[in-house]
């Protein structure tokens, strides 16, 4: 079954930009393929707020599944 590609971007208002994007022990699941992976990068670095320094990401995988 094909996964959706959801646009961050395109699905929250342009005012939702956060400050802070934290996902902890859930970012394998954006790991098959290179192309979500670059997907998953793009949503997070579209809703970190505009102004310097942009914003923090936090994120936390296991080292072996």
């Amino acid at each position: 079954m094909p996964i959706p590609t959801v646009l961050m971007d395109k699905t929250l208002a342009e005012e939702a930009a956060v400050d802070i994007v934290s996902c902890q022990f859930a970012l394998h699941y954006s790991c098959y393929t290179e192309g979500r992976v670059q997907r998953t990068l793009a949503n997070v670095s579209a809703m970190l707020g505009p102004g310097p320094p942009g914003g923090t990401s936090i994120g936390t995988m296991a080292e072996r599944m």
